[in-house]
């Protein structure tokens, strides 16, 4: 069932006293309600539900190409790097960007995979 603005205007209507509240104004606090609705069923969202798993990982003695391949290929932004079993740092499209010399603004997959390629 979806709700439209429609629907609240008869929903109006169907008072036999006219009602001290605009259909406009029902209409943006129910889209207000929703929204609210939204973010707080989300708020309580595992992060488990979200994240890769196994998480993806790559060695401290790595290669940056190799790094730019398995990013492409998961299709992530940022890897964590580990050592020993323990995370050591995280490096990011920006940190590949960098160590491959291309100026660096806002960092995305699509132009990094444009520098690999070239």
């Amino acid at each position: 069932m979806t709700l439209e603005k429609q629907d609240f205007i008869a929903a109006l209507q169907s008072y036999s006293e006219e009602p001290s509240i605009l259909p406009d104004e029902l209409w943006s606090i129910y889209q207000s309600a929703v929204t609210h609705s939204v973010i707080r069923e989300k708020a309580a969202y595992p992060l488990s539900a979200l994240m890769a798993q196994p998480a993806i990982t790559i060695s401290a003695e790595a290669f940056l190409m190799e790094a730019s391949r398995l990013m492409l290929e998961k299709r992530i932004s940022g890897l964590p790097v580990v050592e020993n079993k323990m995370l050591v740092g995280i490096i990011t499209e920006g940190d590949l960007m960098a160590g491959f010399g291309v100026p660096v603004r806002a960092a995305q997959t699509s132009r990094m995979k444009k520098a690999l390629d070239s």
